[in-house]
């Protein structure tokens, strides 16, 4: 590998040493370090100006400086997530508000629109196995956060997005670890997700996803 231009670069995963990233537009990997990591969110595009290059154990190795950072999932090269059609979905059946108390205007819009296909997105959850309750890496996680062992969460949620960019529970989780020190990251892990769920949603029109809440919803409707 000789990179000598600003180049660009896709964040896959995050340590404290370096990130695991590939070549925009290719599947060559490569390890970048930078004293800007702690600023990063897998998913990101990268341009970097790159100062030293070198190879390790037949890894590709690369240090530079960041010029530019943005967001463009469409980019990435990601296959959309299968949308499952799981029946009708009746707005009629579905809890607004205590009984009795008027139905807020968002709501309204939403039951006004009246019964229509559901679907459910695909759960992109590697290292899982069905058979094996206690294998979901989500669950570990969360039980190494609570231990106060975040050094492992983040490990376990970075290998989810290494392996596969569209385990949006891992960019969910990601944004909930660094959410009361730092919300605007935590958004930025949050639209990573949201970005990536949306490349599924073309022609999905008035149909609906009804896991993604009522707060989402009462977005769309206003």
């Amino acid at each position: 590998m000789n990179l000598v231009f600003p180049i660009e670069i896709v964040v896959a995963s995050i340590t404290k040493k370096e990130a695991r990233c590939q070549l925009l537009g290719s599947e060559r990997d490569v390890l970048f370090r930078s004293p800007q990591l702690k600023r990063l969110v897998p998913g990101e595009i990268l341009k970097v100006a790159p100062r030293k290059q070198w190879k390790y154990a037949g890894q590709s190795c690369l240090a530079g400086e960041i010029t530019t950072t943005r967001l463009d999932v469409s980019a990435l090269g990601l296959t959309p997530l299968r949308l499952e059609p799981r029946g009708i979905w009746n707005p009629m059946d579905e809890y607004w508000g205590e009984e009795g108390e008027p139905v807020e205007d968002w709501a309204k819009k939403i039951i006004a629109w009246g019964p229509r296909q559901s679907y459910e997105m695909e759960k992109v959850l590697p290292m899982d196995d069905p058979d094996d309750p206690d294998s979901d890496p989500i669950v570990r996680s969360n039980d190494l956060k609570n231990a106060g062992h975040f050094t492992g969460t983040s490990r376990i949620l970075m290998e989810l997005c290494d392996v596969d960019l569209r385990c949006l529970d891992a960019h969910s989780h990601l944004g909930n670890m660094v959410f009361e020190d730092d919300p605007a990251k935590a958004l930025r892990h949050y639209e990573v997700g949201m970005r990536i769920g949306e490349l599924s949603l073309d022609g999905l029109g008035d149909d609906v996803l009804p896991w993604v809440g009522s707060t989402i919803a009462r977005g769309f409707a206003a």
